[in-house]
């Protein structure tokens, strides 16, 4: 089953405390109207990266959760199945989009 997945970037800016800017990705399906699904059990899942990657690696993983979880609710699912709202994709604060915004303090040894 298709899913029309829809997503939106995001800067987390936690300094003083922090002193490095965090990229991260939502993402959900937004064929399904999932993005606002009001069930207060539905899932957010997050999804961190290993060393030498970048928060999109998890794109081919995050369509098949949507397209299996489109396939159980249009079959009805199990009772006790809960339904996901939304997945966000986090970069490592030296990979990826983050790399490029934390260049210069990078250059320091983080």
């Amino acid at each position: 089953m298709a899913v029309r997945l829809s997503w939106e970037s995001y800067v987390c800016d936690a300094r003083p405390h922090y002193p490095l800017l965090i990229s991260a990705k939502r993402y959900w399906n937004s064929s399904a109207g999932v993005n606002t699904l009001p069930d207060a059990e539905a899932l957010t899942l997050i999804c961190t990266h290993g060393a030498g990657h970048h928060k999109e690696l998890w794109e081919p993983t995050i369509e098949y959760l949507f397209e299996v979880d489109a396939r159980q609710a249009k079959l009805g699912g199990h009772p006790q199945q809960r339904r996901i709202k939304e997945i966000w994709s986090i970069d490592s604060p030296n990979h990826g989009d983050a790399a490029v915004l934390n260049a210069a303090e990078l250059r320091f040894g983080y």
